[in-house]
């Protein structure tokens, strides 16, 4: 049978999965309004609007966002890169430590809580190991697991403020040694981003992913951090840049005083500034499903 027909009947008689993909990217992201009991993510505190946040709780205001098949897909490629870093390819130079868990058995190595580690080389359990099967003369060890390890992204969080989250990682400069402190560690945060974008963050980090890296180093105790950016549409080393972010105790004191004001507002006290939108029709402000009463009615 020729190529060609064959190719044609798939092509007919077989469901296309890049709509059955499309499909399973599609969702609806609802947000509720933010209690006085909630926790707040710390990676939308850069994008947050705490005006937006206080008139959203008093006014029971719901929002809703739709992700559509490209969009979704796009977001994927942004969470592959990510596991591409953390599993794959940071583990192999015992760059990254943290908490690892075995994909087999569900054993798992290191915490924030004990004590750190680089990916284990074997599990201690059920014998898989970390990278490919080993072969002998070529032919792969049949009674051995490969790829055994994923890494787990540990939760910090402050419970006076009911802020937290999951940074994408920490690394010990030099060798590996048990006694590190949080002085020795620096925070990893991971972002993939397109070529066009890639050119501007090269010059300079986005200001939300300085902020979301700061909440990080708060929540964690370290007071290094760096942020890598990676070119999804490059090539070559030249899709990765990276900025060093030191800690900025003006910065933290910031983000403290947004959260209370938040909270404040949300049990009574004063509406927050506008701060984020001039005007309504700030690009923003069209988007907000507060902005009505914002710029032009109720407690606003």
């Amino acid at each position: 049978m020729a190529l060609v027909t064959i190719v044609k009947g798939r092509r007919e008689g077989h469901e296309s999965i890049k709509r059955l993909i499309s499909d399973g990217l599609r969702e609806v992201r609802v947000k509720h309004p933010v209690t006085e009991d909630d926790w707040f993510r710390a990676s939308s505190i850069g994008t947050m609007c705490p005006r937006e946040e206080v008139l959203c709780a008093r006014h029971s205001i719901i929002r809703e966002e739709g992700i559509d098949g490209l969009v979704g897909i796009t977001f994927a490629m942004g969470h592959a890169v990510h596991w591409m870093l953390q599993t794959r390819v940071l583990p192999v130079s015992c760059t990254l430590i943290g908490q690892w868990r075995c994909t087999f058995c569900g054993e798992t190595y290191g915490s924030r809580a004990t004590r750190m580690v680089p990916r284990p080389e074997a599990c201690i359990r059920c014998g898989a190991v970390a990278g490919d099967v080993p072969r002998v003369n070529g032919r792969p060890d049949l009674d051995v697991n490969g790829n055994a390890f994923l890494y787990a992204e540990e939760w910090c969080g402050d419970a006076d403020h009911r802020v937290g989250g999951e940074p994408d990682g920490q690394y010990l400069e030099g060798d590996y040694r048990e006694d590190y402190t949080d002085d020795d560690l620096v925070l990893l945060e991971l972002k993939s981003c397109n070529e066009r974008n890639f050119a501007e963050l090269k010059k300079a980090p986005d200001f939300t992913h300085v902020i979301q890296a700061h909440t990080y180093m708060w929540l964690s105790g370290y007071r290094r951090a760096k942020i890598i950016y990676i070119n999804k549409n490059g090539y070559g080393p030249a899709i990765m840049h990276e900025h060093d972010i030191s800690y900025d105790e003006e910065t933290i004191v910031r983000v403290q005083d947004a959260l209370q004001e938040i909270r404040a507002g949300i049990d009574g006290g004063d509406l927050p500034k506008r701060t984020v939108c001039a005007v309504r029709k700030c690009p923003r402000a069209k988007r907000c499903r507060a902005a009505d009463v914002c710029f032009g009615g109720g407690d606003a």
